[in-house]
């Protein structure tokens, strides 16, 4: 299991945490997603989420959380109605727990006044989750809604009201673990419809996509012993080694696994993104961020 592999660290003010590393899954979509598609990426995610550890519902219309009974969770068709109404409306499911969680919240995206923005699912996992169980899902995704790309492994959750500060720390993380994941939404929805942000233990890369690689290598390609590829309905996952790693420079730790990803999919990597908060954005290395992998000597 992950959890015995490392401890998973916080930055915390008091008793309540402003950034933390975790698990998760996030995948980017072309258009905000119909009722029926949420559903589909529901059934996905229930089928490998415990029973016990779907316990709150409720869409981005709604203020409080709502109890699921037991046989709610089978259908979250109230939740899921007011997708069609509003395009930038989502529905979301959690266990109850303050951190090491397990959630799934799935989102239409519709910005007119700032241009284009890919919709997005997002799942965090239980600290202690099986990395097959992560691999599951993601393959279930692949036949379950049509996307752009994603990507999973470990990644960063931080509080919206103390963005500046959880991203000093963010960027202090980043520098030393090279497999960790650095993610805001609002800065990558917006660059993320026609191009891949990156490597990651996990990259779900859509068929369209997809194609504009094997166009450009002039066929399928040949991939690591330590890559492997699923190909499913709406696109493909590559995984990087049997789990996910952080890649502790401090102890001289590379994600090889990782960067041999990256570099394949440099045909549709994204070229340009905002800055990230914090010191990312002071000292304008979000670039040299989504390049670590394949020019570590920049970052």
């Amino acid at each position: 299991m992950v959890s015995q592999v490392i401890t998973l660290p916080e930055l915390r003010r008091g008793d309540a945490w402003i950034a933390r590393m975790c698990l998760g899954l996030s995948l980017y979509l072309a258009e905000p997603p119909t009722p029926e598609q949420a559903r589909a990426a529901w059934n996905a995610y229930r089928s490998v989420c415990p029973s016990e550890r779907m316990r709150f519902a409720r869409n981005t219309r709604m203020i409080l959380w709502q109890e699921l009974a037991s046989d709610q969770r089978k259908d979250l068709a109230p939740y899921l109605a007011p997708l069609d109404e509003r395009l930038d409306v989502g529905a979301l499911v959690w266990d109850g727990y303050p951190r090491s969680y397990w959630t799934f919240w799935i989102q239409g995206v519709l910005v007119p006044e700032r241009g284009p923005h890919a919709s997005y699912l997002l799942v965090r996992f239980s600290d202690e989750v099986f990395p097959e169980t992560i691999h599951a899902l993601a393959v279930r995704l692949t036949d379950a809604l049509p996307f752009l790309s994603g990507h999973a492994g470990f990644t960063v959750e931080f509080k919206p009201g103390l963005k500046g500060r959880a991203f000093d720390q963010i960027f202090a993380w980043s520098r030393r673990y090279l497999g960790l994941e650095v993610e805001d939404l609002n800065r990558t929805l917006p660059v993320v419809l026609d191009a891949v942000k990156g490597a990651s233990w996990l990259t779900l890369v859509g068929n369209g996509l997809w194609s504009k690689v094997t166009d450009t290598i002039g066929g399928q390609p040949e991939l690591p012993e330590s890559v492997d590829l699923h190909r499913g309905k709406h696109g493909i996952v590559l995984r990087a080694g049997p789990q996910p790693v952080l890649a502790d420079r401090n102890r001289q730790e590379f994600p090889a696994a990782y960067a041999a990803v990256e570099r394949l999919i440099q045909p549709v990597k994204v070229q340009s993104h905002p800055e990230f908060s914090g010191r990312f954005r002071e000292e304008g290395l979000t670039m040299a961020w989504l390049r670590r992998l394949t020019e570590p000597e920049n970052w």
